[in-house]
């Protein structure tokens, strides 16, 4: 129910643009699952989702909440922005850090 919940908020937010993006409440911290899918759901990750339906007559309700709640997902996008270091390092730590990974690899 609470990723539902998260599902949509995110989902919503992209609907509306970037002007009332901070508007809305995304409730991540109300299950323990929607806390540690956080970076996964609305974060910096690229994520897949797979939903398994089966063509069983009895299990046409539980296939149709599952193909709602995937066309929920699929309408959130997430910016990737590439997490990157600039750190300087000179000519001996270089050469250390070098030396170290020789070390680890063999």
């Amino acid at each position: 129910f609470v990723l539902a919940k998260v599902a949509s908020a995110l989902a919503s937010k992209d609907k509306m643009g970037k002007l009332s993006k901070s508007s809305i409440h995304v409730p991540y911290r109300d299950s323990k699952l929607t806390r540690l899918l956080r970076d996964s759901l609305g974060g910096n990750c690229c994520t897949v989702m797979v939903a398994c339906v089966s063509p069983a007559e009895m299990n046409i309700e539980e296939s149709l909440n599952t193909l709602r709640y995937a066309e929920n997902t699929r309408t959130i996008t997430n910016v990737i922005k590439q997490n990157v270091e600039t750190t300087v390092l000179s000519a001996s730590e270089s050469a250390a850090v070098l030396k170290e990974n020789k070390l680890l690899k063999a």
